[in-house]
């Protein structure tokens, strides 16, 4: 994920980058606490880091995409993630 990003923050302008980057930050934060919840029932338990860390995995992994899909948009194409240039 951190090199797509790295990618993505080359491509974009500074409006973006300043979007993306707080994007960014908030999905962190998201992706721990959905984690944390979705394994609660392993807590304590043996199975519990290969649970949690198979679903930040699978969030991470997810992201992933979704930020390569960012690395396909046209610069004029507002419907993708704004303008990426500004």
């Amino acid at each position: 994920m951190n090199a797509v990003y790295g990618q993505l923050m080359k491509k974009i302008g500074p409006k973006t980058k300043d979007a993306l980057r707080g994007a960014q930050k908030a999905w962190l934060p998201y992706r721990d606490a959905t984690c944390f919840l979705e394994t609660m029932g392993f807590d304590g338990g043996s199975a519990y880091a290969m649970e949690y860390n198979g679903c930040l995995k699978g969030l991470t992994d997810a992201r992933t995409k979704v930020l390569k899909g960012y690395l396909d948009c046209k610069p004029d194409d507002v419907s993708c993630v704004g303008r990426l240039g500004e």
